[in-house]
């Protein structure tokens, strides 16, 4: 058995100490539903199973104290628990991709707002446009995109539920935000930038 599948039993162990050896769990995950057992997750629209990052950040997510509210306050990624570790990476994987569709997604909202089940157009003094996106049950980010103009460059942040690092790791966190411009960037028909 290879590191992946050990990490995965084992995940799957502690999940059953925690819920029982039977229980079957719907989970939001980003813009899908998947069902959680025992000894499996999948995809509740296709019953494709999750990759290995879904897995981690699903079994990570519901092992967190997931009585536990969302918080409405938010915090950017450094912000959180061991962030500044990985900003960098988050910044390359997840902020600079959407760099050059900022002005576009700002010019055409429903690209964000219609391709997402949770997700609202909300009002933040000094950005040209600010959504809120639920990524999982109780973590969501907000989008926050600023229009270029002839001095600056259009420039975007994101930034998640202050309390985001309570039910998952900083670096399935970071997992969850790359798996979230992957598939926005796939809903738009677009590819990161090179």
């Amino acid at each position: 058995m290879g590191m992946k599948e050990e990490a995965v039993s084992d995940f799957f162990r502690k999940l059953k100490e925690k819920k029982g050896d039977s229980f079957k769990i719907k989970l939001q995950f980003i813009n899908s539903e998947l069902i959680v057992t025992g000894d499996k997750i999948e995809n509740a629209a296709s019953g494709k199973p999750a990759n290995y990052p879904e897995i981690v950040i699903s079994i990570n997510y519901l092992l967190s104290d997931t009585d536990n509210i969302e918080n409405e306050k938010f915090k950017s990624f450094a912000e959180l628990k061991d962030g500044l570790i990985y900003d960098s990476a988050f910044r390359k994987n997840t902020i600079i991709p959407f760099i050059p569709y900022a002005d576009y997604i700002i010019k055409n909202p429903s690209v964000i707002t219609g391709n997402f089940n949770d997700c609202k157009k909300i009002e933040i003094a000094g950005t040209d446009l600010a959504v809120k996106i639920k990524l999982l049950p109780k973590i969501s980010i907000f989008m926050l995109l600023y229009a270029g103009d002839e001095e600056f460059p259009a420039n975007l942040n994101i930034i998640f539920s202050a309390n985001a690092d309570t039910f998952l790791p900083i670096e399935c966190i970071a997992d969850l935000s790359e798996i979230f411009t992957r598939t926005l960037l796939k809903k738009l028909a677009l590819s990161p930038a090179k």
